[in-house]
């Protein structure tokens, strides 16, 4: 890439200026409250490991490949504005991409808490430093089961003994840096088949210095072969099972001053999608917004699950969200009148 000088590097815009402390300050005593929670933006859909269960790795043949470019990413300013959380992530590795550290510096200028989740296969000593010293508050480590036979099994390119020395050289530079803000978690995915690799979980976390771990499930079943591995609002046996399972590690995990966290499906849907649509927003690499990352898997043909609501560089994002055409999504969602896509999405049963 071009190196960019600060008058044409979109990220380096002078004009894109910070909430200033009169906002500041009133945010943090409550009088004003940003209208989203989390924009979720998919820096990049590229990625270097083949999951066996990612669309990116089944749809391959029809896959978009990009990154964001500067100018898309400068653009979603006014919403990082009203944004608390923006989560640098979708559906690819956000670390390929050659500005990311840059991205997390503009999210933390519009007064962000920012995130992302990475198979930490391109982590190295300047990067985990440049990642810190950025301003990044919580990074998650992708894992997808406790033992190499497991989690190599599903998670083909992102080898386990990587994933692991990652996390460990990220923790070493956030130790040299004392960056004691930042959070460094598990992402761990639970499947039906390797549901009993989480009992693993507490002992692993206490191996790597992590005190937080997030189980999730197989919500998006890009190929109906994965069905089995899923858990269904319906299969009240296998949920109730990986209930206990969950409850048990959870438990020897706060024994040892740790935490895990899980939602599974219950029979009937809830008032609110977890996703909290309501609340969030996703952003593709090519600027188009849509309710969750499963209604816009990066492909080229056609998709019928796929919701678009307008472009960050035709129209204001904020504007986009506030439109009547997404406010009724919304509405319809809440209401329990949703639409198609989301009747039978395992979120909408989702409970703690």
């Amino acid at each position: 890439m071009n190196k960019l000088t600060a008058t044409t590097d979109p990220l380096a815009d002078p004009s894109l200026r910070g909430p200033g402390i009169w906002r500041i300050l009133r945010e943090l005593s409550g009088r004003v409250r940003r209208v989203l929670d989390t924009t979720q933006i998919e820096v990049t859909s590229f990625c270097c490991a083949e999951c066996s269960y990612c669309p990116h790795t089944i749809m391959r043949d029809s896959w978009k490949m990009r990154h964001m470019a500067e100018k898309t990413y400068a653009s979603l300013w006014p919403m990082l504005l009203e944004s608390k959380r923006a989560h640098l992530q979708g559906w690819g590795e956000p670390l390929l991409h050659p500005r990311f550290t840059d991205m997390v510096k503009l999210a933390v200028r519009a007064g962000c808490t920012v995130s992302t989740t990475t198979c930490g296969l391109v982590m190295s000593d300047n990067l985990a430093g440049d990642i810190i010293d950025a301003g990044i508050d919580t990074i998650a480590f992708s894992l997808a089961g406790t033992s190499a036979r497991s989690h190599n099994a599903v998670r083909k390119g992102a080898d386990y003994a990587r994933v692991l020395d990652a996390v460990r050289l990220f923790q070493k530079a956030r130790k040299k840096k004392v960056a004691v803000h930042v959070s460094v978690h598990l992402a761990y995915l639970m499947t039906a088949g390797n549901m009993r690799e989480v009992r693993g979980l507490p002992e692993l976390m206490r191996e790597v210095g992590v005190d937080t771990a997030v189980v999730s499930t197989l919500d998006y079943l890009p190929k109906a072969e994965w069905a089995g591995e899923a858990f269904a609002p319906h299969e009240e046996e296998k949920i109730a099972e990986a209930r206990q399972e969950l409850q048990e590690t959870a438990a020897r995990a706060e024994k040892l001053g740790m935490r895990v966290y899980c939602s599974l499906p219950s029979p009937e849907p809830g008032s609110i999608c977890a996703e909290r649509p309501d609340r969030a927003v996703y952003i593709d690499a090519d600027g188009n917004l849509s309710p969750c990352i499963y209604a816009n898997v990066p492909t080229v043909a056609k998709d019928a699950r796929r919701r678009i609501f307008g472009n960050c560089l035709k129209d204001n994002p904020l504007e986009i969200w506030r439109d009547a055409l997404f406010a009724g999504f919304r509405k319809g969602l809440a209401q329990k009148q949703p639409d198609a896509i989301c009747r039978d999405c395992p979120k909408r049963f989702m409970r703690q």
